[in-house]
């Protein structure tokens, strides 16, 4: 079975700076991001499928696909740090307080809720959020790229998903 790695590598690197510069755009950054990272699921089957000549089974395209988008997460949560402690973007602290007080609120109207979103626990809990939507945006693009990447029957052996690299 080829290695799995190379395309994974290559493609969640690349999706996670994607991810990273989609974050500057204005309220539909997120939005971009998603589609990132579901793009990076249908591309990793590409490249793998297109490289080595074969046919991806829907588990081997969703085993790429979560793992790009667990690499994927990683790189963007890397940059996004990066780009946070050298003072490009200001903290997510920083960043949720501007957007509350142009609602028109400011944070003690919050409440406990607002004091939660002030602690770390609030960066953890979105770092987890964000870990599991790269997932499962990872696990349908790479179902949607297994079947739309199919070679025909005579142009290479179908991949079947023995191990996760």
């Amino acid at each position: 079975m080829p290695n799995k790695a190379e395309s994974i590598l290559l493609v969640g690197v690349i999706a996670g700076l994607a991810s990273v510069l989609a974050s500057f755009i204005p309220a539909a950054g997120d939005f971009v991001s998603c589609l990132v990272t579901l793009g990076a699921g249908m591309l990793v089957v590409w490249h793998y499928t297109d490289k080595h000549r074969v046919t991806l089974a829907s588990g081997g395209g969703i085993n790429l696909g979560v793992l790009t988008g667990l690499a994927a997460f990683g790189t963007g949560f890397v940059l996004d740090t990066i780009v946070r402690l050298i003072g490009v973007k200001p903290s997510l602290q920083e960043e949720l307080r501007q957007g509350v007080e142009q609602g028109g609120a400011n944070m003690s109207q919050l409440g406990a809720f607002g004091e939660f979103m002030m602690s770390p626990a609030y960066v953890v809990f979105v770092a987890g959020i964000g870990l599991v939507a790269s997932v499962l945006l990872g696990l349908v693009g790479g179902l949607i790229g297994s079947k739309m990447f199919k070679r025909g029957e005579d142009e290479g052996p179908v991949d079947e998903p023995a191990e996760l690299v």
